[in-house]
């Protein structure tokens, strides 16, 4: 039987193995999620026309024997999974799935005396699966510049480099999807550019931060989100032609560049989570 817990939107956990639940076989869609097709019939002629093609959200389905004597205290049990409180995680061993419940304790049946089988099912809008652990790297700036010589591998603690210094770290993100960042700037600094050495994207933003002002950048698809000093909305300050850059599979070679870093204060922190297919 497949280990699991739910996660609240609030981040309290509740087992799905205990005195009074246990997972019982047959769930699904722990696997790859669906894949969506879209294509476009032409004029004239035969056939269609791929446009794309993506994954799909997934629905997870997991029956659950519940301690309860009637459909009321099951339900009552069941609160916990409420959706209007916002997205939840199902978390399985080291990774997670953010989902909502969406249905499946209103049908449930006496199993033995004291219990009943449900069929819990969640909804994944996003259908990837992340790490419960963050990949988490803080880069301090350093009086001398970062460089990487030869075929070796930049090496870590990392260290931002001021601007019109060429200097680099390497990330690998070794999931099964993209990544997307979240990264914190300490100041005292700025402009701060963000670049993608290996897809070539940049992201810049055009504020300065005092000592100890921070700036944060979330990428992640249902946030995307540019925030500075007490919650001030700095969206208006994102240069053209920026973008919110994804860690994409495989290694690539990551820029900081901050103009007027002081070495020992001016911090930059990464985090991001691979994304999987499956659970």
């Amino acid at each position: 039987m497949r280990e699991l817990t739910w996660q609240t939107a609030a981040g309290a956990q509740f087992p799905l193995s205990s005195d009074t639940v246990m997972v019982l076989h047959g769930g699904s869609g722990f696997g790859s999620p669906p894949i969506e097709w879209f294509d476009d019939a032409p004029p004239s002629g035969d056939g269609t026309r791929l446009r794309t093609v993506r994954y799909g959200a997934r629905e997870v389905t997991v029956p659950l024997l519940v301690h309860g004597d009637t459909t009321a205290e099951v339900a009552k049990w069941a609160s916990r999974f409420d959706p209007r409180a916002g997205s939840g995680f199902l978390l399985s061993n080291d990774r997670r799935l953010p989902c909502r419940f969406i249905g499946g304790i209103e049908s449930a049946e006496e199993r033995s005396r004291g219990f009943r089988e449900v069929a819990g099912v969640f909804r994944a809008f996003d259908p990837f699966w992340e790490d419960v652990n963050p990949n988490v790297s803080v880069a301090q700036v350093d009086a001398i510049a970062f460089l990487s010589s030869g075929s070796q591998e930049p090496w870590f603690p990392w260290q931002t480099v001021e601007v019109d210094v060429q200097g680099g770290f390497t990330v690998t993100n070794d999931g099964d999807d993209a990544a997307f960042p979240v990264w914190t700037v300490q100041g005292p600094g700025g402009p701060v550019t963000l670049v993608n050495i290996t897809t070539g994207e940049t992201l810049e933003v055009d504020t300065v931060l005092s000592a100890g002002q921070q700036l944060h950048i979330d990428t992640r698809p249902d946030v995307k989100t540019v925030v500075g000093p007490a919650g001030v909305n700095l969206w208006p300050q994102v240069t053209d032609p920026s973008t919110l850059w994804p860690l994409p599979r495989g290694s690539q070679t990551v820029q900081v560049q901050i103009v007027d870093a002081v070495a020992g204060e001016t911090q930059v922190r990464l985090e991001w989570r691979r994304r999987w297919l499956s659970a």
